[in-house]
């Protein structure tokens, strides 16, 4: 609680700046309506937002009433497409556009779809106005290159700890005498690996899943890599043409060689692989470290959680710090088919999210509901949400705050109950943040934004390539292309996608984006 105090004190300094201060709830507050995918918690205890009590007291504290439309569960992007293209559809509210509309914000500006917030922000949102203004690489996080805010963002104020990562089974690592400190390189986990193959069959070694895209990220980090575009100084590449790529999918060939892999790697899904490695089957996995504390809590197994791997020892270790990211998505734009005139009222509700009250309403969950004040002065976690008879609390972090919405964001270290629940997991999550390997240089920061035709032509680009990138990466792996063969036939065929093209798009975008931060 400390902590938080602390926090609210500085952030209390940025409030100072602020031009006016909106009251709760807003008298006379309107109905909107808002189109938001339900997340996977969510979905499976309510059919619509407007049923779980968190965003019923959301309404009450801020005089705001709200109507969801949420996409069929698994198919937001489709339903996007439905929606918007029927006018007559739109809400008044969209979370996440960046996600489904092709060009995003600035597109949507373009194309009509949505206004501009900039007139509107520094009066009647000046909470949120003072954290984005906070500094001249913050802001250019969140205004475009027309210097237009269009949004209300996710603001990241402490640094969140990584949740991924590699998940071994405290109980083979002392059968095999082996400690998760010292398997930080490729090298060491398959001593981990071969041991499961030779002691324990029947136990599959590690088992990547196809639609866990993260993981594939973190099994790269350790060859110098990032999954995306990289900036190598100030010259901008991707990943999936790079030599060090060629050296990651040939070390993953070996491992599926050598039974290391599962063999059904490339069908198996993350939700039955956890399932997997909660039964046993599994001797490592990478999920976040939060899911799998739950998934084995009420087995005989325990779990912890590995450093990051390496190709060779001390090699940096490229990750997400909030510091570098303030911006962290889940946007909420507002459509023109919403009247005009609520633009005022629709600025100040969405800034609750960045009030003293609201940062601890959307994260920790609403007093009485969620949480509760202990003696000590500590916020913690009401039976419904710690100790539910019928959702874990791996499903109810999501349910009880507003986990998706825009706002302030705490470090779950802060304030997940799922990572909160008990010293052990909490240790789990922050684990290894201190580790000096870590390092953010090729990460390209959501500040480098490209313009809607870029953002369509680069687009258009890699359906293609990544696709093409998809397919290769299962051949390499398992065989059935030969990568010294292939490899110069395969980046002729990103070539011919036309690749080359996308890094220039990327490339002309960073560079305006370190003119600005130039200047």
């Amino acid at each position: 609680m400390k902590k938080l105090i602390v926090l609210l004190l500085c952030l209390s300094l940025l409030f100072s700046c602020a031009l006016a201060e909106i009251s709760y709830p807003i008298e006379d507050g309107p109905t909107l309506k808002v189109w938001i995918d339900m997340d996977a918690g969510n979905s499976q205890m309510f059919t619509n937002y407007a049923d779980n009590p968190v965003w019923q007291e959301l309404m009450k504290v801020t005089g705001v009433k709200l109507e969801f439309v949420h996409p069929t569960y698994g198919a937001a992007k489709e339903g996007f497409g439905l929606m918007i293209a029927n006018e007559d559809e739109w809400p008044d509210i969209i979370i996440d556009f960046d996600t489904y509309y092709n060009g995003g914000t600035v597109a949507g500006l373009e194309d009509g779809v949505i206004y501009d917030l900039t007139p509107y922000i520094e009066e009647y949102a000046p909470d949120y106005y003072a954290l984005v203004n906070s500094a001249p690489d913050v802001r250019a996080q969140f205004y475009n290159e027309d210097d237009q805010l269009l949004a209300f963002y996710v603001y990241n104020i402490e640094p969140n700890p990584t949740a991924r990562s590699p998940i071994l089974r405290t109980d083979l690592l002392e059968k095999f005498g082996l400690d998760y400190h010292d398997i930080d390189t490729y090298d060491e986990i398959e001593v981990y690996f071969q041991k499961v193959l030779d002691e324990l069959p029947g136990v599959v070694p590690f088992l990547p899943c196809y639609d866990n895209a993260e993981a594939l990220n973190i099994g790269m980090m350790g060859y110098d890599l990032v999954n995306d575009f990289m900036v190598i100084d100030g010259k901008i590449t991707y990943y999936a043409a790079m030599d060090n790529y060629k050296a990651f999918l040939t070390r993953m060939h070996e491992w599926f060689d050598k039974g290391y892999i599962g063999v059904d790697y490339a069908s198996t899904k993350l939700a039955q692989a956890r399932k997997r490695y909660a039964a046993g089957e599994l001797a490592c996995e990478l999920v976040p470290v939060g899911n799998a504390y739950s998934d084995t809590y009420p087995t005989e197994f325990s779990i912890e959680r590995g450093p990051y791997w390496t190709a060779e020892e001390g090699m940096a270790i490229h990750v997400w710090p909030a510091e570098l990211d303030k911006n962290a998505g889940y946007e909420a734009v507002v459509t023109t088919h919403c009247d005009e005139s609520l633009l005022p009222v629709i600025c100040q509700f969405l800034n609750y999210g960045y009030t003293e009250d609201g940062i601890i309403f959307a994260n920790y969950g609403p007093l009485g509901i969620s949480t509760y004040v202990k003696d000590d002065g500590t916020i913690w976690y009401t039976d419904w949400v710690i100790n539910n008879p019928d959702n874990e609390t791996s499903v109810m972090h999501n349910v009880s705050r507003l986990h998706y919405w825009p706002r302030a964001a705490l470090s779950d270290a802060t304030c997940n109950p799922n990572v909160r629940r008990d010293e052990t997991v909490l240790e789990l999550r922050v684990r290894f943040t201190d580790n000096p390997n870590y390092n953010h240089d090729y990460l390209l920061s959501s500040a480098v934004t490209l313009t809607s035709d870029e953002t369509a032509d680069r687009a258009d680009i890699m359906v293609d390539v990544e696709s093409y990138v998809k397919e290769m990466m299962y051949k390499f792996i398992q065989g059935d292309a030969d990568i010294d063969a292939e490899w110069d036939n395969y980046l002729k065929t990103l070539e011919r996608y036309k690749l080359g093209e996308a890094i220039e798009i990327t490339q002309a975008a960073y560079d305006r984006y370190a003119a600005r931060l130039a200047k």
